[in-house]
This record gives C-alpha cells, structure tokens and sequence, in this order.
C-alpha cells in the first residue's frame, strides 16, 4: 500500500467489522468466564472430602459394640486409637501416625473388657494422653505417652454411671471427669492431675435430678474465660426433654445454669448430647439428637444451638443439622453426634450414624454422616456427606456406629473411628477409620463470610 493513499473502503468495511464483532464478543467471554468459575466452585463444594484410604481397618478381632476413644498430639504427629478388643480381653491403646497407619502392636491397657465407652482425652502440656473407660459401674484411667504406657491403671470413682465424658484444663494441668451418677442422682466431678493423682476424697455434686433421668453430659473447657461448660440433657416423668449448659468456675463450682432447648413429650426425647468451645468467636456449639421434626412420625434428627461466651442463647433457636430420609417417615434417624471445632479453619465438624435410606440405602442400614459449619453456625456444602462405606449398600446386616473424631492441625484434617457391625453371617465388629480434610471449600478459609479474622495462610497440604 502506498504511504498516504486512501484506504480502500472495503477494507475499512472488514476492520470496523472485526472490531464491532470484537466488542461484542468480551461481555460473552467475560459471562463465560464467570459461568466457568461458578461451575469449577460448584464441582469444588461437591468434591468428596474423604483423605486417604477408604475405611481402613484398624482391629484385627471381636470389638465391643461401644464408642472408641481417639486423640491426635501435634507435636509427635501422631493418633492415639483406643477400643475393647476379644482377643486381648481388655481395653486396648493404637498409636497411629499422623496419616492414620498403625505404628507398632495395640498395647494392652489393664483396664478390662466391658461394653461401655471410651474418652481418649490429650494433655497440651505434657504431651501425654489419659484413656478414661466406664468398667460396668466404675470408672477408671491410664495414662498413655510416646512411649507406652505411664503406671498402672487407676480408680477414678466407684459408683455406677450411665455416661461420662473427660476435659484437659491447660491453666490448671489437670483433667476433669464429668458423668452422671445412677444413686443419689446428678452430674458428678471429679478432678485428676497431669500425673494421674484423683484431687479430693469425693466428687463434686452439681444438680439435682429425678431418678428417671438419664442425662449424657458433654464437658469442654473455655481457656479464654477460665471456665467449663457442660451440656446434658433431663427427660422427666411426663416424658419431656430439656437441653442445659452449666457454666461451672476452675474450682467447679457452679455459675449459672441455663435451659437452651425445650423438647415436647409428643415427640422422642433428646439423646447423645455433645458441646464444643470455638475459640476464634469465644462461643460455643452444642449439639443433639431428637425427634422434633416437623411431624410427630418424623424421625430423630441432629440440632444445634449456639451458646454465648456466658452461656445465653445466640443465633437461630435448635437448628437442625442432619437430614435422615423424608419429612413424615420415621424409619430415618439419626443417632451419636459428635461435634469438633477446628481452630485452624474456623470450621466446625459434626459426624453421626445415620439410617438415611433414601440414597442407596435400605431401613435399619446405618452409616457413619458428617457435616461442616461455619464458625457462625451456618451449613456448608456439601451436606450431610457420607463417611462411611460398610458392607454393600442395600443391606442391613452391615451398619457402622459411634463415630468420634480427632482434629491434626499438622495436616488440617480430622481421623473419624467408627465400628461396624456385621450381623450376618459372621456377627463380627471392628474398628474402622476414615480421613477427610478439616474444610469443605476452596474458600475454606473464611473468605466467603467475609470475615478477615478466619482466613488462614496455610496453603493445601500436598498428599506424601
């Protein structure tokens, strides 16, 4: 083209073309790419949040038909597993690593073979772990550290209780043993040294309740404030069910007691209450099962509530967190509910034994659920997940149950024990374990409420 001459406008017809077609095209590209990053999000919410080998087997014979005990120390990187195993005839200790593989044989305990729960309780401090277990009346412990155990087993109490649960208190270095007492009927105390020394000749007696009562009380300790909280449940005469938070001072003695969910008699009563401190917030979470649905023939559902730092009610009032079958059908429940609190994330994690046979599943089949919340309460995706793959699905002979959980904030993710149960044809039970990670999201670190003070600078941990 000569330098200067006029453009051929046919040229400049095809140019203004081009750049019409241009412009016309970088809203769609943009819409495009907005649609992408909303469908990548969308598969990253939806993403399985198992780690790891799936269900991976930890017993080797008969296990008892109760909840197992597991504890997580950062510092050793390691898993602390415990259970009731046939051919020890007694309570046995598993050290895991921190990617949940057995280091070494399960060692004997002394404690005894019963079918009552287990608490598997860390000293921060001290880097040692106290095993807690319900021997069909008394309750006794042993401590466990890197290498083996520490002593003999000793007695915690000798009165008969239905339930119990154990906290380590950093300030003081000691534990606390929180349970209800059959005789003389009430939530009993009993502090123990980072040594295994029981503090005082008689445990400490807060409330006063009815001999129908059969409370499971759930104990956590607020490091910021100083205090424990304990959430359990009453079930009167009548048949109603009442939810309460006890805030009780280092000394335990009692501060306040508050009623933070009451159930009607119309429905099944409260059961497998469990509390959580979020340090973050300085809130905490408690959660449980019952059955007020929206009918009477619903079945037990989880629910939770808020609590605030001096034990009010905050945010929505029992909110429900599992979704067991369909509105009306009873056969779906939900039992066992354990909730952890992770700090790293601001995150909370519920898991439960589900009867969901509304995907796959037939009734009476249970498996081991989860949900994460946010530090605020609120659900996140992906809801009410499946831990749990026991046995084919379909078949109610294969059931897993009594879910706990540890949190490794090494690797950001949580080791869930549960046991499954195999009624046919072999009636076996063993002991079983699943990872899955401590966040469910790509925004995982808060970043979708907008709250600066959860995001993290941790980056994803890459698989070894």
């Amino acid at each position: 083209m000569i330098v200067g001459a006029a453009e051929p406008s046919s040229r400049l017809d095809t140019r203004k073309s081009r750049t019409t077609a241009t412009r016309k095209s970088i809203p769609r590209l943009v819409l495009s790419g907005v649609l992408l990053l909303a469908h990548c999000l969308s598969a990253k919410a939806q993403v399985d949040p198992e780690v790891g080998p799936n269900d991976f087997q930890l017993s080797f014979s008969e296990v008892s038909n109760q909840h197992n005990g597991t504890g997580y120390s950062p510092d050793r990187r390691e898993y602390l597993a415990s259970w009731r195993e046939w051919d020890y005839q007694d309570i046995v200790v598993q050290r895991l690593d921190h990617l949940g593989a057995p280091i070494g044989d399960p060692m004997a305990t002394g404690l005894g073979y019963t079918d009552d729960s287990i608490v598997v309780t860390h000293d921060s401090v001290n880097d040692r772990f106290l095993v807690v277990a319900d021997l069909g009346g008394a309750i006794a412990g042993v401590l466990v550290d890197s290498t083996g155990l520490v002593g003999n087993p000793f007695p915690i109490t000798g009165q008969t209780s239905t339930s119990f649960d154990v906290v380590f208190n950093p300030d003081l270095q000691e534990y606390v043993v929180c349970r209800f007492q059959v005789s003389l009927p009430g939530i009993r105390l009993r502090r123990v040294t980072a040594n295994g020394e029981v503090i005082g000749l008689e445990d400490q007696w807060i409330g006063i309740l009815s001999s129908n009562d059969r409370p499971y009380p759930s104990i956590t300790y607020n490091s910021i404030e100083q205090e424990y909280l304990i959430a359990e449940h009453h079930q009167y005469d009548n048949g109603g069910d009442e939810v309460f938070a006890w805030r009780l001072d280092p000394t335990l003695t009692l501060l306040e007691v508050d009623v933070i969910s009451s159930i009607s008699s119309s429905n099944q009563g409260a059961r497998g209450v469990d509390v959580a401190h979020n340090s973050l917030d300085n809130e905490y979470l408690v959660v449980w099962r019952h059955g007020q649905g929206d009918t009477a023939t619903d079945g037990d559902e989880v629910y939770g509530q808020r609590l605030g730092s001096e034990g009010q009610e905050i945010g929505f009032d029992d909110f429900k967190i599992s979704t067991m079958g369909r509105p009306g059908v009873s056969e779906a429940n939900a039992s066992s509910p354990r909730i952890h609190f992770n700090p790293s994330r601001g995150r909370y994690l519920v898991v439960w034994s589900g009867d969901d046979f509304t995907s796959n599943m037939v009734d009476d089949e249970f498996e081991v659920f989860g949900q994460y919340l946010n530090h605020d309460g609120g659900l996140l995706a992906p809801g009410n997940f499946r831990l749990s793959d026991y046995g084919p699905n379909g078949n109610e002979d294969y059931d897993a149950y009594y879910p706990s959980s540890a949190y490794n904030p090494n690797r950001d993710e949580f080791l869930i024990l549960f046991t499954g149960v195999e009624a046919f044809p072999s009636s076996q039970r063993h002991v079983y374990g699943q990872r899955i990670y401590g966040a469910p999201t790509i925004f995982s670190d808060g970043f979708e409420t907008g709250n600066a003070s959860h995001w993290s600078s941790s980056s994803p941990l890459a698989e070894p």
